[in-house]
């Protein structure tokens, strides 16, 4: 591997994304099924990491937590599903 091409590399973190929650369809529970549509720019960076699985290993802890209910200050078990390792080049991340 050439120098220039590790040294990007090594520029590149990557962040928990996680969706938000969406309005109410009228009988108190959010329409999740919309999750996947909404504009990564509008979703929360819950943590930045070095690499790509550290990031992955935040998310299974994350999720691990949402379903045993430790510590996610009211997290979601599918906010917590649906959450996405993004690295920080993404173009989706500056979308508005």
């Amino acid at each position: 591997m050439k120098t220039r091409h590790a040294a990007a590399l090594a520029l590149i973190s990557w962040y928990l994304m996680l969706p938000p929650l969406l309005p109410s369809l009228g009988n108190g529970e959010p329409y999740l099924g919309l999750l996947p549509l909404v504009p990564l720019s509008q979703w929360t960076a819950v943590g930045s990491f070095d690499s790509k699985r550290e990031c992955i290993d935040a998310h299974i802890k994350l999720l691990r937590n949402a379903v045993m209910k430790k510590d996610n200050d009211g997290l979601r078990i599918d906010q917590a599903y649906n959450a996405r390792c993004v690295d920080s080049d993404d173009p989706r991340l500056k979308q508005r």
